[in-house]
């Protein structure tokens, strides 16, 4: 067949494929052939008179973006533009007390500050003239930072999620499709036979470009003004304004200040806020038209005889009846089987509509379920490893059993990454691929986590906690989508990183990398050219290999040489194994160390006797208050009232003061409540200091406390209070002891030795 006859022979209507009319006939003609065999014509008898059915379906799915959003903030645009333009100033002014000598300008605020503060000054000679050591200097600047300019950069910032997000979700899940359905049902009887036959031919094709449905013609004007308000809102977050605001954020409800309220543009922007907050949809759509048409009969008649070919292939290679040739497997119930019918349905939960969750990979009710096993396995290993010390028939495997129970190990980030394995090992590899593959981003993995940064800005930040692999990332949990189940961080890092995702499935990866992308693009960072694919897999190890290893990926908490010297001992004597358990257990398990105030001082570190010593120096420097360091304790108090005292407990330095607690309920102390401890009736109050922003807070209340006491300010040299470290054996070994030892059970630690 030449190119001229194959060309005449390709069908005119489109949605044939394009099919060749030789094959139609040919086809047709080889089944009408057969059709004239006698056993054919009983066959096509037997559908004949059954009952069938037969459809033709066609439906057409149009992705639609929903247009209110769109005006909304297409009307907000011209009024956010004019303010970024002209942005708001505020003239402020910066107080700093300096040497008389760095002066340049005496005003009359100086002057009245020094009236106020006499200690400052130094001599008055005769003549009348004052000659003080520092005055108070003022400095004006201009600043951005006022609160209408925090509002515009906390609505440009949420703009750009709500923006991206919905775009991104838009190209992702709203492809246009056109479907078509043929459905052919048959119920027929062959003698004493009963059989069913069932054909479905489904076909998916794009639809046309002007496809209409339902009087509605998706429009490409809509989706081009769309994608300009994505390029507008990228613009706004990378203009000179945001770059000046930082991260100056203001955090829900809005203050309606005079010029949120009373300012054309800003109304424009408050009104846009408003609608941001209660706009919950995906801001797109999707519309469906679906079709029932006819089917021809001579369709139908050519159905009937391809049902009837495949019939006659079955009946010849597969019989209803057992061939032990052929057979795979075989299963037999032991029991009948006894349905039972239920005459109500149960009713659907709030889970089993979510249609996220069902089609999801790993579902929130299958992750629930994996961790209840893991603490349960968790559960079942601890009772197995105490029933094995308390129940044993030989010598104890002190490096082993022993060490396992007796002491705790401290693991790395590292580490549980190493025991965690895949597929958290797979999630991990795909998504620090995924941050790198940005230009400048650059990793660094610390003992507790790995940090991602780009320059002098923190991008991200990875933890391994079990078998979950946490993801912080420094974005408002707020402006993004609910879908992505972000959590709160309440750790001290919560400033940089306030939300976090955890990821134990292939649709979590998914989300992590949609979340990286927006934060990225928030930096105004681009992807490399060609990203570098690198495999993070780290292979398994014990904990005894990755403790022995330098520097060690696990450290041990407790005296393993202690437990080792036992071990030998034991093992050379002859003595039963219930001597061995007892000896162990009066040797190790009857002592603990009770540490001093100052034995805590000693060994809380530099930082922490760094801000105990800011403090203290700040205490005491009001006029007659006086410091008495006990055993548990630093008190400070003003003449016979207590006004203070001093506690470190772990990584914090406790800040116990003579306040009231109703006074600062809701405030940003966040003060915790005491006045129902008997212990503490004068200072009901308490202040945790672990950080800067502490020290400054705990500054703060010290003046409310002396201001209430009346006691005054004065100016005195400051002392340094930090120690040099002392392991707990020297503390216990001084003359007068800041460690003493006691008979309470303690599995950790080892009893002195005797002299």
């Amino acid at each position: 067949m030449d190119a001229v006859e194959a060309k005449n022979n390709i069908s005119d209507n489109a949605d044939d494929l394009l099919l060749p009319r030789d094959v139609y006939d040919d086809t047709e003609r080889s089944l009408s052939s057969l059709s004239q065999h006698p056993y054919y014509e009983k066959i096509l008898g037997c559908f004949k008179n059954g009952e069938g059915s037969v459809e033709l379906r066609k439906r057409i799915m149009l992705k639609a973006i929903d247009e209110t959003w769109v005006r909304m903030i297409e009307d907000t645009v011209p009024s956010l533009d004019v303010i970024l333009r002209n942005p708001g100033r505020l003239l402020c002014e910066d107080e700093e007390l300096r040497p008389i000598e760095q002066t340049r300008k005496v005003t009359s605020r100086s002057v009245q500050h020094l009236a106020q503060h006499t200690d400052l000054i130094n001599e008055i000679r005769r003549d009348g003239m004052v000659m003080p050591s520092k005055l108070l200097n003022v400095f004006q600047d201009e600043t951005l930072l006022t609160y209408e300019n925090r509002f515009i950069n906390t609505l440009i910032a949420r703009l750009y999620a709500f923006v991206c997000l919905r775009v991104d979700a838009a190209e992702e899940c709203g492809m246009d499709e056109k479907l078509s359905t043929l459905t052919f049902k048959q119920e027929f009887s062959d003698g004493e036979k009963q059989g069913k036959i069932s054909l479905k031919i489904e076909m998916s094709e794009s639809p046309e470009e002007n496809e209409v449905v339902k009087n509605y013609v998706y429009s490409g004007d809509l989706w081009k003004r769309v994608l300009r308000l994505r390029k507008l809102v990228t613009a706004y977050a990378d203009s000179a304004f945001s770059k000046a605001m930082g991260k100056n954020y203001i955090r829900p409800p809005v203050m309606r200040t005079n010029k949120l309220l009373k300012n054309v543009d800003f109304r424009q922007c408050l009104a846009l806020w408003e609608f941001l907050e209660a706009y919950e949809n995906t801001g797109y759509e999707t519309l469906i038209q679906e079709d029932v048409e006819n089917v021809p009969s001579d369709c139908i008649a050519d159905y009937y005889n391809t049902l009837a070919e495949q019939y006659v292939l079955f009946q010849k290679h597969v019989r209803n009846k057992f061939e032990k040739e052929n057979e795979l497997d075989r299963r037999e119930t032991d029991q009948p089987i006894r349905p039972k019918i239920k005459n109500e349905l149960d009713p659907l939960s709030d889970k089993e509509l979510d249609f996220e969750d069902l089609k999801a990979d790993g579902a929130p009710e299958r992750e629930e379920e994996e961790e209840k096993s893991e603490l349960l396995e968790q559960a079942i290993s601890v009772a197995l490893a105490a029933d094995d010390l308390f129940n044993v028939e030989e010598l104890y495997d002190f490096e082993k059993t022993l060490s396992d129970v007796l002491f705790r190990y401290r693991y790395s980030f590292l580490s549980r990454l190493i025991l965690a394995q895949n597929p958290t090992q797979d999630f991990y590899t795909e998504i620090k691929n995924h941050l790198l593959s940005f230009k400048k981003v650059k990793s660094r993995v610390s003992w507790n986590h790995e940090t991602f940064s780009a320059g002098r800005e923190k991008c991200a930040r990875i933890n391994v906690k079990g078998k979950t692999l946490y993801l912080y990332l420094p974005i408002d949990g707020k402006a993004v989508d609910k879908k992505y189940r972000l959590a709160t961080t309440s750790t001290r890092d919560a400033q940089i990183f306030p939300v976090f995702l955890k990821i134990r499935s292939e649709r979590g990866v998914k989300h992590a990398k949609a979340l990286i992308d927006l934060v990225m693009g928030k930096l105004g960072l681009e992807k490399l050219a060609e990203p570098i694919f690198t495999d993070y897999h780290i292979p398994y190890a014990t904990r005894k290999e990755m403790a022995s290893r330098q520097p060690p990926l696990v450290k041990i908490i407790g005296d393993v040489n202690f437990v080792d010297d036992r071990a030998e001992s034991l093992t050379d004597n002859d003595e039963t194994t219930s001597d061995v358990e007892n000896d162990v257990t009066s040797t190790v398990a009857d002592y603990r160390y009770r540490y001093s105030f100052k034995a805590r001082l000693i060994q809380c570190g530099e930082t922490l006797q760094k801000r105990y010593g800011e403090i203290k120096n700040y205490l005491l420097a009001f006029k007659k208050v006086k410091s008495n360091v006990s055993w548990k304790h630093d008190g400070f108090h003003f003449g016979r009232q207590t006004i203070a005292r001093i506690k470190i407990r772990g990584k914090s330095v406790l800040l116990y003061l003579a306040l009231s607690p109703s006074d600062y309920v809701g405030s940003k102390y966040r003060l915790k409540d005491l006045s129902e401890n008997d212990k503490t009736p004068a200072l009901p109050v308490l202040l945790k200091v672990r950080s800067e922003r502490g020290v400054k807070y705990a500054k703060e209340l010290i003046d409310d406390v002396m201001k209430k006491a009346g006691a005054v300010f004065q100016s005195l040299p400051e002392e340094d209070y930090r120690c040099d470290y002392m392991t707990t054996e020297e503390l216990a070994a001084l003359p007068v002891p800041l460690v003493k030892t006691t008979s309470s059970v303690n599995r950790f630690s080892k009893p002195p030795k005797a002299e």
